[in-house]
């Protein structure tokens, strides 16, 4: 079948529009559920519901790689069409991830933040994901946000499926900025410069993959700026 004569199209803006969604629908549902369970008290929400949000991360990034798979048999996609193939040697792959994973986390810290906090004129204010947020009350769960719904999910969903979709009816060109601009706003939660940073990483992320022609490297960099943000 001519990949441009696909059925199911909507399926590709479903993928990029739940994960933000989805998110949000199950955090406020666990917000009114943990008032409900306190008996109308409120102060949960800034006492409790912090600490289970990255809970509520992998279960919406779980729900998320179930409905990719789903959709990926239904557009007769197979692993190696998204690029989840090793197919240049899989230590090859290992090896330029985790490199790039390591300059990305570098010049996340020491070039793009900066340089947003100058343009903000608010320096020294702002870090990803930093010790007082949600992914820092419990390392584990926050580690498995991180590696794997992060790393292995959103490449998956994003680089893998959605741009994949995407250049079936646009060019290159186009394909990028939409799927980095849903990528980016599913970070909402870190704020208008998460977003930036979020938006700038999944550039580098996207060029990664359209190198390498394989989302092992991507996977593997995502995941390691996650964890090396997560653990220093």
């Amino acid at each position: 079948m001519d990949s441009s004569r696909r059925p199911g199209w909507w399926r590709v803006w479903v993928i990029l529009a739940l994960p933000v969604v989805l998110l949000f629908s199950l955090t406020i549902s666990l917000g009114v559920y943990l008032v409900f369970q306190a008996k109308g008290d409120q102060s949960v929400l800034s006492t409790t519901l912090p600490a289970l949000v990255v809970y509520v991360i992998i279960l919406n990034h779980a729900i998320l790689f179930a409905l990719v798979l789903w959709f990926m048999r239904l557009d007769g996609l197979k692993r190696f069409d998204i690029g989840a193939t090793s197919g240049n040697g899989i230590a090859i792959e290992v090896a330029i991830g985790l490199t790039s994973g390591a300059v990305i986390f570098l010049a996340q810290r020491y070039m793009f933040e900066p340089l947003i906090d100058i343009l903000r004129a608010d320096a020294n204010t702002y870090r990803v994901a930093p010790a007082s947020s949600p992914l820092g009350t419990s390392i584990l769960p926050s580690l498995i946000a991180g590696v794997l719904a992060g790393g292995l999910v959103e490449e998956v969903l994003f680089r893998g499926y959605a741009l994949r979709r995407l250049t079936e009816r646009m060019s290159i060109w186009v394909a990028v900025p939409v799927m980095l601009l849903f990528f980016a706003v599913l970070h909402i939660g870190l704020g208008i410069v998460g977003i930036a940073i979020a938006a700038i990483n999944g550039l580098l992320l996207t060029l990664l993959f359209l190198w390498r022609g394989s989302l092992i490297a991507p996977i593997l960099a995502h995941a390691s700026v996650n964890a090396i943000i997560l653990l220093l």
